[in-house]
């Protein structure tokens, strides 16, 4: 096994900072500012088939250790925990897993404040959106993700500064070219 495949399965630290996705779930997910002042997890919790500059300990997602995370029912539930985690970081929420809707969390407005602040979080939600991606039955996750922040960026303005990581980079590490185009149109 890769170590890709060996973190989500839950049987090897991430790199450099030896904890577990399990204990970074549970350790993590409610520390704001940790998830904010570290920047190696991210690669760990969304790998992606190109290298990371950030943290060279982080190794580039296979195809076949993509295949083996989400064909492993645990380790396919850790990336759903991994995304909502994320997410709430972000002031957002799942609410329905089996068409990726995504809304404002309770935390929203403290939350987008730091996300507009922070513009190293375009970086990561275009490294979460890339993973969407390459693992294996996550792609639909894509869209509805995107047509949440386009709808924070365009109708409600709260997310408005995101405009120009959402039309150069986000909507181009979509999947699905039909959804790129769509996607646009909701934009000015």
């Amino acid at each position: 096994m890769n170590k890709n495949t060996l973190f989500y399965a839950g049987q090897t630290n991430a790199a450099p900072n030896l904890e577990t996705i399990d204990q970074i779930h549970a350790n993590w997910s409610a520390d704001y500012d940790k998830l904010e002042a570290n920047h190696n997890y991210i690669q760990w919790l969304f790998p992606i088939s190109g290298s990371s500059g950030v943290n060279p300990r982080a190794q580039a997602l296979q195809k076949a250790e993509a295949q083996a995370i989400m064909s492993n029912p645990a380790s396919r539930a850790r990336f759903m925990k991994s995304y909502k985690m994320m997410l709430g970081f972000y002031g957002m929420r799942l609410v329905d897993e089996s068409t990726g809707k995504v809304q404002r969390a309770a935390n929203w407005s403290s939350r987008y404040s730091n996300l507009t602040a922070r513009t190293h979080n375009n970086l990561r939600i275009t490294r979460i959106i890339q993973c969407m991606g390459e693992m294996p039955g996550m792609a639909y996750l894509q869209v509805p993700f995107l047509e949440h922040l386009i709808h924070e960026i365009v109708q409600t303005k709260a997310l408005r500064s995101l405009l120009s990581s959402c039309k150069n980079y986000w909507l181009m590490s979509i999947a699905d070219p039909v959804a790129i185009q769509r996607l646009y149109q909701l934009m000015p």
